[in-house]
């Protein structure tokens, strides 16, 4: 599917940016973080086969530590 192919391209990109730092803007949570985590979210809830992204994994598990993410994003308490 062509959407699925270009998303997995882009995430591939902010695998390798997130090679080299914690966070999208270096060493600390930014907006560009916040933009980003919607989707990237939206995209490890999808029932579909994609490939490890260790990086990206690791960011998106940083920000499931925060209490904001966890709750108005992932939906859990605290």
């Amino acid at each position: 599917e062509p959407a699925a192919k270009r998303a997995t391209e882009v995430w591939k990109i902010l695998d390798d940016h997130l090679a080299s730092r914690p966070f999208v803007g270096g060493n600390r949570l930014t907006m560009g973080d916040i933009a980003l985590s919607n989707a990237v979210h939206r995209w490890f809830s999808l029932p579909t086969d994609r490939p490890e992204y260790r990086h990206l994994r690791a960011w998106y598990d940083r920000l499931g530590e925060r209490p904001g993410y966890r709750i108005h994003i992932l939906g859990l308490s605290g």
